[in-house]
């Protein structure tokens, strides 16, 4: 009979593998601070670890996990607000980082509940919360019909997570001035599992567009022809 592998053992031996590859960047960050390039958030979906997905190594990137992945517009007076504020300081105006991955995901829990307006218990308030749009403006900007089936209500409310948290994020006063000074690039994206691609959010265009591929680029499939 096979011997599954326990969590605590898995990570026992991870821990170890992390400390022995890293050991001269984990030394270097000892002595000198870190300087990460860029910040990537992502859900709290197992299926969704934000630096498996990008490929980040040792001090590439800061990262975030959200319920959703969604983020909180600007707005003083609210505690979920200031504290995002914080989350989304750290890395772009004292780290300096120059670029983002704000992620959501396909299959995605959090963006099922939304869509067909479940209760999960002890997360549907903060859904309704962060969230209380999404729905509603999917279905306004794809112009869906009253009846329209879950699946395609669903993949609508997964766009809208990344619309949503381009305007969100962007709605913070020094988000705003490190994009006018060109030194940070905004980056909201959802990431389709099944297709195994990341579509990045244009705002000008309200359109996704492909950013990257598991499929070998070609000029058939380059991402500059492919919109939504």
């Amino acid at each position: 009979m096979e011997q599954r592998i326990t969590i605590q053992e898995k990570t026992k031996a991870g821990f170890k593998n992390f400390t022995s590859k890293n050991a001269s960047a984990i030394e270097y960050r000892l002595k000198n601070g870190q300087s990460p390039s860029a910040i990537g958030s992502s859900c709290i979906d197992s299926g969704n670890p934000i630096e498996k997905i990008y490929g980040f190594e040792f001090g590439d990137a800061m990262g975030l996990r959200k319920t959703g992945g969604l983020f909180m517009p600007y707005n003083e007076k609210d505690m979920s607000s200031i504290y995002m504020k914080s989350e989304l300081a750290l890395p772009i105006e004292h780290q300096k980082v120059s670029d983002s991955f704000f992620t959501v995901h396909t299959k995605c829990a959090a963006a099922k509940a939304i869509a067909l307006e479940e209760n999960i218990p002890n997360v549907t308030d903060w859904l309704n919360y962060v969230g209380k749009n999404i729905r509603k403006n999917a279905i306004n900007r794809n112009n869906l019909p009253n009846d329209i089936d879950d699946k395609t209500l669903i993949r609508a409310v997964e766009e809208q997570g990344a619309v949503h948290n381009y305007h969100a994020i962007m709605s913070y006063p020094f988000v705003q001035e490190a994009i006018t000074e060109k030194r940070f690039t905004l980056r909201s994206c959802l990431y389709d599992m099944a297709a195994g691609q990341i579509l990045q959010y244009d705002p000008i265009s309200d359109s996704f567009f492909l950013l990257f591929d598991s499929i070998p680029e070609t000029e058939n499939n380059c991402c500059c022809s492919h919109k939504k």
